[in-house]
Order: C-alpha cells, then structure tokens, then sequence
C-alpha cells in the first residue's frame, strides 16, 4: 500500500507537494520497490532545488522545521525540514551500505583476483552511484544544522577516500586487478565527485574541513583544491593502468564517429571549471594533458538542442582557454629550441609538490614511465608505414568526420568539402618541412605530444559546439555574420594569425583564397595553421596528431560554411564532377575522393612509366644499331609487346581496373615470355631489406636526437 500511495505522488513531480520527501523516503527504505525510478525522479528534483542560487538559509525556520524555497522566480510551498533531513538519513545510510559491499569485492585476495564483477554487481553499481549524486546534492540542503552536514561528510569523505585508495593502493591495501567493470564503478565514482566539487564550493570546502580529522587517507591535506587534483590524478591512473589502456588512451586523443560505451559523468558546468581553473595545470604534464582531454570528452558528448546561450558561452571559454594553451604550447616549444623554457609551463610545474601527496606522485611517475616505454613501439610502428598509406587512413578519416555535419546539408556539399580535404591532405603529405622544425618536434617527449594532441581535440569540439549553436542562431537573424555570439568566436579564431604561414600546402590555400578578399578575413588564418600542423604531422608520423588536425581543417571549414553558405573560396580548382550522382551520399564522396586522389596517382605512374619506355627504347636501339644498323623502332616492335601482361600481374597490389591497364599499357614496353610475376617478387624482396635498413638508421638517429635533447634539458 505504501509503495502505490508514494507511486501515484511521484506521477504528480511537484516540488511543492509538502508530502513529496516524505513519500520518498518510505518507498526507498521499502525493499519491495525498485529503486533507480525514485533514484532519478529525486534526482531531478535535488538538481532543481540545489542549483537554486543563492540559497537563502534564513528562509529556514529551524524552530519550526519549515522551509520555504523558490524555484524560477516562483514562491514553493513550504518544505518540512525534518522530512529533508530523514530523507538524507536513509539516502546516506544506503550509500554507506552500497558503498562497503562494492569495496568488500575489491578486496579479494590475489588468488581470487580473477574474480568479476556479475551482472547483478553492475546493477549495484548503478545504484550506488545514483545513492551518491543524491546525497551530494541533498547534503547543500542541511546547512541550517551544522552538526547534521558535518556527520554526513563524513561518509561522503569515506566514499570518496575508498574510490582513491582502491586505485593505488593506500592504506586499505585493495587488490585492484584488470576487470573493466571495476574500473568502470571507480571511474564513475571519481567523476561524479568531481563534478558535483566543481559545480558546488561549499561541498568542496565541506570536504576541505571534514577531511583532515576523519579521513585516514587526507586528500584535501594543504589545499581546498588538493583533493579535486588527487581525484583527477587516480582517475588518470586508472585509464593508463594497463597495455590495452594504454591503446585505448591513444584513441581517445582524437574525434571518433562512435560514441564512448560509458558517457562521462562530468557535465559542462563542471567541465569548463576545471578547464579555467589554474590549480588544474600543477600537476605533471601528463596529468594535465588528462585533464584537457576529460573536458574535451565533456564538451564532445553534450548534445545541442536549440540556441543554449549558458552552452555557447561555456563552449566559448573551453575554446578560448584552448588556444590560450595552444599558443602557450608553441611558445614553450620555441624556446625550448633555443635552449629556454617558457615561464608558463615551468611556474606550474613548480606547485606540483604542494598539491599532490608524494605516493600521488611517484604513482603517477610510474604510470608516466610505461607510457614512455610504449611510444618507442608505437612510433616503430608508424614509421614503417608508407606514406600512400598515411594519405589513403587520412581521407578515409576525413569522410568518416563529415558525420559532424547536419542532415540538412547537402550531399553535393560535402562531397565538395571532402574533395578540399583531399586536396589539403596530398599538398601536406608531400610537403618538405624544415629539419629545425622536425627536430622540435621529434625530440617532444610523449607527455608534450600527447598534450598536443588533448589541446587539438578541445579546440575542435568546442568550437563545433559553438558553431552547433550558431547554426541555430543564424535561423533567426539570416547573416550570422552581424550577430554577437559569431563575433565572440571571431575574437578567439583571430589568433591563428599570429602563427606563420610558410609551407607549400599553406601558401597553396592563402592563394586560393586572394580570390575572395573580403570572406573568411579571420577563419582562414585557422584553416591554413592546420593545414601546416597536418604537414608536420605527416612528417613524423604521428596518427593522432594527423587525425587531430584533420578534425579541425574539418571544423574550420563548417565554420566557412557558416559564414559563407559553401566553400568557394577554396573550391574552383577542387570541385567535385558534375557527374557525381547527389541521391547517396557515400557513392558520391567516394566518387569526390576519387576525383581528388586518384588522378594525381594516374598521372604520376603514367609519367614513371613514360620513363622506363623511354629508357628501354634508348637501349633496344643502340644494341640493334650495333648488330645490324637497321631502324630502332622497327626493332623494338619485333622483339618486345606493351605492358599489359605487366600491369595485370600488379593488379594484385593495386586493384587495377580494366581502364587503368588500357590507358598505361602503352607507356610500358616489355620482354615477351619474361616472368614477371616472379621478377615482382624478387624487386619486393629487395626493398623490403633495402626499407628496413633505413627504418633502423632513422630510428636511431631520432634516439640519438632525443637522448641529446634531455640530456640538455635536465
């Protein structure tokens, strides 16, 4: 009877209904009732009440046990205090109890480290997360009894003291083995008490106070913000704890189509405070590195619905914080080139032992360690790689990134602006950058590459959210170009100008360009920085940091067409075939990406194999000239055939088409009753060796290299 009474209230989802906590509290302290429906519905209910700012604790009267709230500007009925308070009792005593059964699992001794969490744990995982958010919420709701916030934050610090010593060790001497779901309960814990810390000061000042005298493992031990970077960096080692992680850590530093099997926890209110919050960049490089690619997978999986002003300005500080580090990035590295190091970067390494614990930290050294220790095979893996190859994953990137774009959008379109990025990535694959250029980047350690490759993916996907709710706005105002949520973006974009446009590829798009003076005054400066940044990343080899530019070369060309309605600019010379059919998009930028990469391979092995006819009709001539002096052409047709034989024996490398053979069999001229097949094999064999002898001498040259470089800045 109680769970239908409380049923047919909660169906009403009023806050002003004075029975409401009440209703809630009998029907969770019920085991006949499930509880993730109450769960979310309270959750709701608390999110609406604690982001009511300011809170106005006069308005409860603690004689009477009354309290009056108001909620969007509108008087709420009286709330009942001692309700609120007995509702915290049984959220609290079950996150205690929900808590201890999931710790009590990751205790298992080594020989039962096996052990994974079933199907029915996950469900109490679950659970207890929900427990957790509620009582983080509800606890800014018993301020007025002081005594009362103090014993619950005790158990909140207990929970939270749990999630981080079961990370690393610590003072309970957890057993922490490979299991995702485990990793999955740590991870969420982590993530929902940083971001309920972020969004709230007073919770954070609550642990601040509650911590150092309850707490065996003492996070908040010099400074209120100590505990958020201790949470950051367990949540770091725990995404890097093993190889597979390390993989996975990879893939995470640039945009993917396919969404994240777990969504994160941080929203991005909280997201964005951590990004703009300078205590976030004392820890090591890497820790901050995790930092920015956390809030960057923030910002990724926030969906835009309509014109969010609070969204846009969010997206407008995470953006603008990205290029105030990526600038900071670069200037590092320019001084690093003249023996210097930028005063930025080194001041916040300076705070690093004031904020984390000393175990924090030799762990976090040791996790840095074995990523160090996998770049070397990563990169030995990227150099072998053949530069046809990086062109052919790179516009395969570029198509799959083209989903970011709206439905509304036209296949002719993107098919144009696919066919541009093909063009981009070819000039940038064949660019000659500079050795000094190289050799900055190569003697880069893996923490500086990788935050690179996080300020990269935060540039990008917050600027896409702006442009998202640009997009909207230009619906009601027509030329987005007047409004001021496009001049806020402008003023951040602007900076690209500073950096210098001196690669081929760059002065390739700045001439394109000329053409149309008076658009895309700041945006290109954007486009052609990636563009260089692409070629550099072609040079190294280095897949992340390729894909990376590559997603904002595609950003920045959104951002044309929402400045411009199409790609003009850069697309006379580059536009896809009239022939192109637009009813399906795949066939037609399969079609685009044809036009844009295929014809300057045909061109290319046409022109190599005019040479090797030439060639071959030079020597036939002069050894028939010497046997018996009659015509050499004559010749070379009696004793030789084209290289149609020759081409099909490649097919099986390349996939030749019927077309391509006819159109080069005649440059080709070959012995007739020659193998070529096994001739092939041979030639392959050959380069092979020949290949990996240069791959060992690069690679040590780039050890040699980089070994010099530390050894300069130690």
């Amino acid at each position: 009877m109680v769970a239908t009474r409380s049923s047919k209230k909660l169906r009403a989802s009023k806050i002003s209904d004075p029975t409401l906590f009440r209703s809630l509290a009998s029907s969770l302290a019920s085991t006949q009732v499930s509880k993730q429906p109450l769960l979310k519905h309270l959750l709701c209910i608390l999110s609406k009440l604690s982001s009511t700012q300011p809170i106005n604790w006069d308005s409860c009267d603690v004689a009477s046990h009354n309290w009056n709230l108001k909620s969007s500007g509108e008087q709420v009925e009286s709330i009942s205090f001692v309700d609120v308070c007995n509702l915290s009792d049984v959220l609290f005593m079950e996150l205690d109890n929900s808590f201890e059964s999931l710790f009590s699992t990751l205790r298992k001794k080594n020989a039962e480290s096996c052990y994974t969490f079933a199907s029915s744990e996950e469900e109490r995982t679950e659970l207890a997360i929900l427990y957790l958010r509620c009582c983080l919420k509800i606890i800014t709701l018993l301020f007025p009894n002081q005594d009362l916030v103090l014993k619950k934050a005790k158990t909140l610090v207990s929970v939270l003291s749990g999630l981080v010593s079961a990370t690393y060790g610590g003072s309970s001497s957890f057993v922490f083995t490979h299991d995702e779901s485990r990793r999955t309960f740590l991870c969420t814990g982590l993530e929902v008490f940083i971001d309920e810390v972020m969004v709230n000061n007073s919770i954070r000042d609550l642990l601040f106070l509650v911590d150092p005298a309850f707490s065996s493992c003492i996070l908040f031990s010099k400074h209120d913000w100590a505990g958020v970077v201790e949470m950051v960096s367990a949540h770091f080692i725990l995404s890097v704890s093993d190889e597979k992680m390390n993989e996975m850590y990879v893939e995470r530093l640039y945009w993917k189509q396919v969404s994240p099997v777990r969504p994160p926890q941080l929203t991005m209110s909280a997201a964005t405070s951590l990004l703009l919050d300078p205590t976030m960049f004392s820890p090591p490089r890497m820790v901050h590195a995790y930092v920015v690619l956390l809030v960057s997978d923030a910002i990724s999986s926030c969906c835009v619905k309509g014109l969010d002003l609070q969204l846009f300005d969010r997206c407008i500080d995470a953006f603008h914080k990205s290029v105030v580090l990526y600038t900071l990035y670069m200037i590092k590295e320019e001084n690093n080139s003249s023996g210097k190091v930028g005063r930025s970067m080194s001041s916040s390494r300076m705070r690093v032992t004031h904020l984390l614990l000393p175990s924090t930290l030799e762990k976090v050294n040791e996790v840095t360690l074995k990523l160090n220790a996998s770049w070397g095979s990563y990169q030995s893996n990227n150099a072998k790689r053949e530069n046809d190859e990086l062109v052919a994953c790179s516009v395969a990137y570029a198509k799959e990134s083209l989903s970011v774009f709206e439905s509304s959008y036209p296949n002719s379109m993107l098919a144009q602006i696919l066919s541009v990025l093909g063009c981009v990535i070819r000039r940038a694959s064949s660019d000659n950058v500079m050795d000094s250029v190289l050799q900055k980047y190569s003697a880069s350690g893996v923490e500086d590459l990788y935050l690179l490759a996080s300020i990269l993916k935060l540039m990008s996907c917050s600027l896409l959210q702006a442009i998202r709710v640009l997009q909207h706005r230009s619906e009601d105002v027509g030329d987005v170009r007047t409004c001021k949520e496009y001049k806020a973006i402008m003023d951040v974009v602007q900076r690209f100008e500073k950096f210098s446009v001196h690669l081929p590829g760059q002065s390739f798009l700045h001439d394109k360009m000329e053409s149309h003076p008076h658009v895309h005054t700041k945006s290109k400066w954007m486009l052609m920085h990636f563009s260089g940044l692409l070629s550099v990343s072609f040079a190294l080899k280095v897949d992340f940091l390729m894909k990376g530019s590559i997603f904002g070369l595609v950003v920045s060309l959104y951002l044309f067409i929402i400045e411009g309605g199409d790609v003009k600019a850069l697309g006379h010379s580059e536009s896809p075939s009239p022939s192109i059919p637009s009813s399906d998009y795949l066939e037609a930028s399969g079609k685009a990406e044809e036009t844009a990469v295929d014809r300057k391979l045909s061109e290319a092995v046409a022109l190599r194999y005019q040479k090797i006819r030439t060639s071959y009709l030079g020597k036939l001539s002069e050894a028939k000239d010497a046997e018996n002096g009659s015509d050499s052409e004559v010749g070379v047709e009696e004793n030789s055939c084209n290289g149609e034989e020759f081409l099909w024996c490649m097919a099986g490398k390349g996939n030749l088409r019927s077309s391509d053979v006819e159109e080069l069999a005649d440059f080709v001229v070959c012995d007739p009753g020659k193998d070529y097949a096994d001739w092939l094999k041979g030639r392959e064999r050959f380069r092979s060796q020949k290949l990996r002898k240069i791959d060992l001498q690069r690679w040590k040259k780039k050890q040699k290299a980089w070994r010099k470089n530390k050894r300069k800045n130690a």
